[in-house]
């Protein structure tokens, strides 16, 4: 009788945690810990001198650590996934443009208000 690979239901595709963290050992839980420390002691001061450099207050660089980390969780294929400070630039990227567009877009707005809302003499 050959042995056959059992096909991965959708959500074991979609979220490959599902696949490896029954076969999780115990004995990983604390060298696993140790990395995830070291690796947030570098994330916490990187992702505030990004925020920093590009100009937004360094809170953003703290709240664009966790949204990377949870993606990465679930949807890494291999639970020895490196994850990095870097992955935080694309989201300060992205609150930078966002904050430099509404900005743009106040002030569009507010000329055409006050065009629009000027009695004619």
């Amino acid at each position: 009788m050959p042995i056959t690979a059992r096909p991965a239901s959708i959500a074991q595709r979609l979220f490959p945690i599902l696949r490896w963290l029954p076969a999780y050992r115990r004995e990983w839980l604390l060298p696993d810990a140790l990395a995830g420390l070291a690796v947030w002691a570098v994330m916490v001061p990187e992702s505030m001198a990004y925020a920093g450099i590009v100009g937004v207050p360094p809170i953003m660089g703290l709240y664009t650590i966790v949204p990377p980390l949870i993606a990465y969780a679930l949807l890494g294929t291999s639970r020895l996934l490196v994850v990095g400070p870097d992955t935080a630039t694309g989201l300060i990227s992205a609150l930078t443009v966002g904050a430099i567009a509404i900005q743009y877009l106040s002030v569009v707005f507010v000329f055409f208000i006050r065009r629009h809302t000027e009695q004619p003499a």
